[in-house]
């Protein structure tokens, strides 16, 4: 053969040039030339494909690239009809499409953003053009079920698929009279968060919320938000993320500039029905939907000035939105990466000593250093050694629990609803989900003058919605200084509220959770000065970042 004349790397680089992988594996089969030159141990030919097809990961040799290139190659290729993510391929394939997320951008510097597009993102998308990952979202009331959680956390983070993709929006929103009663339901029978010390998200939940708006947003019909939505121009629609996904370093900023709305049910009586009624059988309610002049716009300040700045006691009281003692210690186990030094495997030459392996490093208790011979008291069992000091730990009132800048961020923000307004908030990260980081809770309190609150925004009292006093034109007052609603201005400061704020007809909650990557929020907003404890008045909404792309 004329291979076998060629020399080692001229047959490598001749396999580097056939197009697809069946090419290279028959390729191979030609002689021991070629053989030897597609599977060498540096494994050249398939860590070249693997970086033309994926985002090349840290820290992996030629052997471990070529066996994650031809796993991966065999079940995007196969693929699998998912139901409810419980069968052996099904979860091969979500186990390939959740590294594949998390290995994202995996060549790009922590904390830069993306110039191109990433390579896993395109076979991300490919795989669930060609599968029915996206296309039947099985939704469930009841979060006992035999549901995989994993399906469903790929599912949530591949939320702007469901929007914005031409090949996957344009499936219809199944089960949205489930997701409508899901969404209106009181928070305690569908919370956003496990009620344990985990902090595990309710994915059912969000996908709920997800769901909702993917029918108002890409579905034709009354009461929806299709042709406001087709107006957008590309990059004001969601996007997937475009930085690294990592867990760690420390609370992240989101981006500025921000489009959404949220929803509402305009009759009272028409949430206490629907929290009664079964989905979908009885009734059929209509949603008012927030869209006076476009969408909402929100820009959020999460400069050091808005971060020194006191959070608001009545804001924590209705918002609970400091991360918990719990929370901050479980990220700081996060956050170390280097391993204890009593854990390193003493070597001898160029082979590991067998006697000292990790787990009876672990056991074996901690000697005494040496002593010279003749050391007095060395050999007197009542002379002890100092044992080495134990750090305290920390109160929960201590400053390090939680501390700005590594377990939350304070933000201020304003935005257009009809009306101006203004908010502040709090962001804090959260443990992973399924094993993919980047998680972000985010809870904040949007204030208006109440003269000046739009007539379109839901009802807080009563049975159905009452607007209010119109402020005076420009030319019947003198111009007074704009004040929000609930969060008197201290003129000294625009980003400190005064302590002695009270919470007002002017003041919405939100809670919600940013997806991974910090481009898409989804949660719930509700009225706090309902005291009754019954959240009548309250419904989902969902923001998607707009910064355009530099």
């Amino acid at each position: 053969m004329a291979f076998n004349s060629l020399s080692l790397e001229l047959n490598e680089q001749i396999a580097t040039f056939l197009e697809t992988d069946r090419q290279v594996c028959n390729f191979r089969l030609i002689c021991h030339a070629t053989n030897s030159a597609v599977d060498t141990y540096r494994c050249g030919v398939w860590r070249d494909r693997y970086a033309q097809r994926y985002d090349m990961p840290e820290k992996k040799g030629g052997l471990e690239i070529a066996m994650h290139y031809k796993i991966r190659s065999r079940l995007l290729r196969k693929s699998a009809k998912f139901l409810m993510g419980q069968e052996l391929r099904e979860i091969s394939c979500m186990e390939l499409v959740r590294d594949l997320i998390v290995e994202s951008y995996a060549n790009l510097p922590v904390g830069c953003k993306a110039k191109h597009p990433s390579n896993n993102l395109s076979v991300i998308q490919e795989f669930v053009q060609r599968s029915n990952m996206l296309r039947k979202i099985f939704h469930c009331l009841e979060e006992k079920s035999n549901m995989n959680p994993l399906l469903q956390t790929l599912q949530l983070v591949l939320t702007h698929l469901q929007l914005n993709s031409p090949s996957v929006r344009g499936n219809p929103a199944l089960g949205f009279a489930y997701s409508q009663f899901a969404v209106y339901s009181h928070p305690d029978d569908f919370p956003m968060f496990s009620v344990n010390s985990i902090w595990q998200i309710s994915t059912n939940l969000l996908l709920h919320i997800a769901n909702f708006f993917k029918h108002h947003l890409t579905e034709k019909g009354e009461n929806t938000l299709y042709e406001l939505f087709n107006q957008l121009k590309a990059h004001e629609k969601p996007k997937a993320w475009d930085s690294r996904l990592v867990q760690g370093g420390g609370a992240k900023t989101l981006g500025k500039h921000w489009k959404g709305t949220y929803a509402y049910l305009h009759d009272l009586f028409e949430m206490d029905l629907i929290r009664r009624c079964e989905p979908g059988k009885e009734y059929f309610f209509t949603d008012s939907i927030d869209h006076h002049d476009g969408f909402q716009t929100l820009e959020l300040d999460f400069e050091p000035e808005a971060n020194r700045a006191r959070w608001p006691k009545v804001f924590e009281s209705h918002l609970n939105a400091m991360p918990t003692k719990v929370l901050c210690m479980r990220l700081d186990t996060l956050y170390k990466t280097k391993p204890p030094q009593a854990e390193r495997i003493p070597r001898v030459g160029r082979r590991t000593m067998a006697a000292y392996t990790r787990g009876n490093l672990r056991e074996q208790p901690p000697q005494e250093p040496p002593s010279p011979p003749g050391t007095p008291g060395v050999n007197h069992v009542d002379i002890e050694l100092p044992l080495p000091r134990k750090k305290k730990p920390c109160s929960p009132t201590s400053p390090t629990f939680p501390k700005r800048g590594v377990h939350y961020h304070q933000f201020s923000g304003s935005g257009n609803d009809a009306e101006p307004f203004h908010c502040s908030g709090i962001l804090h990260p959260l443990p992973p989900q399924e094993g993919i980081p980047g998680w972000h809770r985010i809870s904040m309190m949007k204030y208006f003058d109440p003269l000046a609150q739009p007539d379109s925004m839901p009802p807080q009292s009563g049975t159905t919605w009452a607007p209010f006093q119109s402020p005076p034109s420009e030319g019947d007052a003198p111009y007074v200084p704009y004040k929000p609603a609930g969060a008197d201005y201290n003129l000294s400061d625009m980003y400190q509220v005064d302590d002695d704020a009270q919470i007002n007809a002017g003041c919405w909650a939100y809670e919600g959770v940013v997806l991974p990557g910090g481009m898409i929020m989804l949660g719930r907003w509700w009225s706090p000065m309902d005291d009754t404890g019954l959240k009548r008045c309250m419904g989902p909404f969902i923001f998607w970042n707009v910064d355009k792309d530099e």
